[in-house]
């Protein structure tokens, strides 16, 4: 998306908090917790500290060389656009649902696996690995 718009829109400025994690940290955590089955429980599998979707989206274009304007777009305002675009029947590639969605989204502190080896990379290291393994 990046790569092909100008302009990419920050619904709420971009606000929202997001956990990654790069798959292959993902797929080390998972195996590790099969071998070594933790206590039962509901455990973070996530970089350690959430980051900003603005910062995730500034260090993506860093990272991918291009230069799109961010445009922040207030939630009152996206979601009128949607509801206009509803009732004239404009379909557009999100809805009501994926906003509501976006304004909910929220990072949970969880318990982390306590014997876990496997650090999961930050976003950036994420970033970093995922382009340098591209072919």
């Amino acid at each position: 998306y990046l790569r092909r718009h100008a302009y990419v829109p920050l619904i709420d400025g971009g606000r929202q908090s997001v956990e990654t994690i790069y798959v292959d940290d993902c797929v080390a955590i998972l195996a590790e917790a099969l071998q070594y089955p933790p206590a039962p429980g509901v455990y973070a599998v996530a970089a350690e500290e959430p980051i900003a979707y603005r910062r995730l989206c500034w260090l993506l274009a860093r990272h991918l060389n291009v230069h799109p304007v961010f445009v922040p777009i207030p939630f009152v305002a996206a979601d009128l656009a949607l509801a206009g675009a509803r009732l004239l029947r404009v379909r557009l590639p999100i809805d009501r649902d994926n906003l509501l969605g976006l304004r909910a989204m929220k990072s949970t502190p969880l318990e982390r696996l306590a014997a876990q080896a496997v650090r999961p990379r930050d976003a950036e290291e994420s970033i970093v690995a995922a382009l340098s393994s591209r072919p």
